[in-house]
């Protein structure tokens, strides 16, 4: 389940309303930006926001600021508030806003609703406010005759695929959910649901997640001090399990091979990033792979551009060896580094790296390979030089100096597509208490969840089965969940 805080912005200010009463105004902070930042940095992985002006006028009035918020963070967002045009939600989604709320206009206007879903797909969500099983319109000021179960029907069979259910008489109360009602919705129909409206408390959100709801907006809660958000957020990423893709870049081409060899090109970086931006995936992490052979930087210019589109956390590695690369890479717009070839040269740097910019920025990799029965060393130099190092001490040592994530590559299972080397994978993760990532294998959705669950990895890294298709990320967590492997971005 995504948890969303809530910035409604009213007068270009950080507000809450009590039940959607425009007289009953709370200002909490004159700068909404910085607010966004905030949620970002305790670790939310979507932004919800509201143009209150624009719900009550019909007029995108906050636009422009909301446009500087989606361009500020590196987390995607999703805008609701007086969007009656098809204009407008292009202004908005050309402005790197990832998903707009229609509300009043999906009742009063249903032919402008099925254009905006026929035209931005998964792009439209909709709002349905509701009071006393009613749904409500302008900005919650009035109340309608439409029955919200009868819009959620007719939303379904024009292709809506998200909804924000708002019980409004439960909205800024703090008094908990309408958990029946909220139920009900999501039980009549496939489309994910945000439940919006009472969170209060770790148990509303306990019990969300147990009705399988796609996501929870908190508002009021987070900013009067009742609900810790990076508390939350900090449990949610204990127990969720992360889909990532690399990139293996060399000369600015997205590249595979076997076992470090036989490199072949595949396609463009900037273009498999906006796909994996629709396919939902949770981090994308970027190898330049002959760096560190050919003693060459990262490609800063590549970094920027794939910064520009990319919506979930990015890692950028290869032949980064000093604080310098570092700096250029985190200026550039990645979110983490991946240190693998320098720290063994240069272990300082780990510890160095950590304390100047923070261990959740460093990734520690390692490339290892079964030089023994149970036994792995660590190879250095894109995998061709055997450094004598055992692969569960280093990585021990990786987070002793620091490192907030540790990646496991297993160079004899690299391409092999016969499954992530669960032994090794789970002798690490047992041996450190930082997030292991799983790399090296992926072939098929079952080595996945064994690297989930065998290996207790947090994540499970893969390259050509998703470059080439041949297994859809969508698909992927939706067999994961069904396996009871939990995943973000669907129901769980």
């Amino acid at each position: 389940m995504i948890l969303f805080p809530a910035i409604d912005i009213l007068g270009g200010k950080c507000v809450r309303l009590t039940q959607g009463d425009y007289n009953k105004e709370t200002i909490y902070n004159d700068n909404p930006v910085e607010v966004a930042k905030e949620w970002e940095r305790q670790g939310a992985e979507y932004i919800h926001i509201v143009d209150l002006d624009g719900a009550k006028t019909g007029k995108s009035i906050n636009q422009g600021l909301i446009a500087e918020i989606a361009q500020t963070v590196s987390i995607p967002i999703q805008v609701g508030g007086g969007i009656r045009s098809i204009e407008v939600i292009e202004n908005y989604l050309n402005r790197e806003v990832s998903r707009v709320i229609i509300g009043t206009a999906a009742i009063q206007n249903p032919e402008f609703l099925r254009e905006a879903v026929e035209k931005f797909g998964e792009r439209i969500a909709v709002s349905i406010d509701a009071r006393n099983g009613f749904v409500a319109t302008d900005g919650w000021t009035k109340e309608s005759t439409v029955k919200a179960l009868d819009l959620v029907k007719d939303l379904e069979e024009v292709g809506v695929q998200t909804i924000v259910y708002t019980d409004i008489l439960k909205d800024g109360m703090l008094q908990g959910p309408n958990f029946e009602e909220l139920q009900a919705v999501n039980q009549a129909t496939t489309i994910d649901v945000i439940a919006s409206g009472g969170v209060t408390t770790e148990e509303d959100v306990k019990r969300l997640r147990e009705q399988k709801m796609y996501g929870a907006i908190i508002g009021k809660a987070l900013y009067d001090g009742t609900l810790n958000f990076k508390n939350l957020m900090d449990g949610e990423k204990m127990e969720k399990k992360n889909i990532i893709a690399c990139l293996d870049v060399k000369n600015g081409r997205v590249v595979k091979g076997q076992q470090f060899q036989n490199i072949q090109e595949v396609a463009d970086p900037v273009e498999l990033t906006k796909q994996y931006n629709k396919d939902q995936v949770d981090e994308l992490v970027l190898y330049d792979i002959t760096a560190s052979v050919e003693k060459r930087n990262v490609f800063i210019d590549l970094v920027e551009n794939i910064a520009k589109v990319i919506q979930v956390p990015f890692t950028v590695g290869g032949g980064i060896s000093s604080i310098a690369d570092i700096e250029k890479v985190l200026q550039a717009g990645a979110d983490k580094v991946s240190i693998n070839s320098a720290a063994i040269e240069n272990p300082d740097l780990i510890s160095e790296a950590s304390q100047k910019y923070g261990s959740e920025t460093i990734v520690f990799a390692l490339d290892a390979k079964e030089v023994a029965p149970g036994k792995w060393n660590v190879f250095s130099k894109g995998g061709q030089v055997d450094t004598g190092i055992d692969a569960i001490e280093w990585a021990i040592k990786g987070v002793t100096l620091g490192a907030g994530e540790v990646v496991v590559n297993a160079i004899d299972d690299d391409g092999a597509k016969s499954g992530y080397n669960i032994a090794l994978t789970k002798k690490i993760a047992e041996a450190v208490d930082v997030p292991v990532i799983a790399s090296g294998g992926a072939g098929k959705p079952e080595h996945f969840k064994e690297a989930l669950t065998e290996g207790s990895a947090a994540g499970a890294l893969a390259a050509s089965v998703f470059h080439f298709g041949e297994i859809k990320i969508p698909a992927l967590k939706e067999y994961l969940a069904n396996e009871n492997v939990l995943v973000r971005g669907i129901k769980e």
